[in-house]
């Protein structure tokens, strides 16, 4: 059974760095063009050799394609790409319709789906910020619309990670709450655990009503039918 990774946080929460570490090397990326309301929306993608492939572009992820319907046919192309086994997105711009509604409704039964929360203070969140920052030779000050910004997207986030928990009932399904202190490696694992567990487990796979749903607390919270990046 394919798997679908979602992954939800704010801006520089980690969910690149978690992308990353999850495919790998060798990634090769690509373009491919659908029609979205009489208009040709061009979406690039990354496939990897050990059978990942994520939603977006290399350097900005699934951030990189704007229009919300190109982006869920590039999933579902995906999904359904020969050699694909992992599918990854992680938009901040994550919303109930798309990364919930959608999902469920059009895939139901026929893919596994792992909801993957990076849990950060607002205080960590701001400091990871202003490193980026400087580290790109901009100035560390945080405007009020940025600071805004972070409000909203941490906002948005985390909506749609609690939307999930109550909502999502139409298939294989897991929640992980990752600390965002968590090193890189020691978060895949986390994923790549909840993986394992949810695909073993899809013969006869659990409602999210049946499981434990993890706090949203700055703690490490593995929960639900859960599954892994080979």
């Amino acid at each position: 059974m394919r798997t679908l990774i979602i992954l939800l946080g704010s801006s520089a929460s980690g969910k690149s760095t978690l992308t990353r570490t999850l495919c790998g090397e060798g990634g090769i990326e690509a373009l491919e063009s659908f029609e979205i309301n009489g208009v040709e929306e061009k979406t690039k993608y990354v496939i990897f050799p050990n059978g990942s492939a994520i939603v977006g572009n290399a350097k900005n992820g699934s951030d990189s394609i704007s229009n919300m319907e190109a982006r869920a046919a590039l999933i579902k192309w995906l999904l359904e790409y020969p050699g694909v086994d992992f599918v990854i997105t992680d938009a901040v711009r994550s919303s109930k319709k798309w990364d919930v509604d959608w999902v469920q409704n059009t895939f139901g039964e026929s893919i596994a789906v792992v909801y993957v929360y990076m849990f950060i203070s607002l205080e960590e969140n701001l400091r990871r910020l202003k490193t980026r920052r400087a580290s790109n030779g901009k100035t560390i000050e945080l405007s009020e619309k940025t600071l805004a910004n972070v409000t909203a997207f941490r906002d948005r986030a985390k909506k749609v990670w609690e939307a999930a928990q109550k909502d999502y009932d139409q298939g294989p399904v897991s929640f992980v709450c990752l600390d965002g202190t968590l090193s890189p490696r020691a978060s895949v694992d986390q994923v790549r655990a909840a993986c394992r567990l949810l695909l073993a487990t899809c013969a006869t796979p659990k409602s999210p009503a049946e499981c434990p749903i993890p706090s949203v607390e700055p703690a490490v919270a593995v929960n639900g039918d859960q599954t892994s990046v080979q």
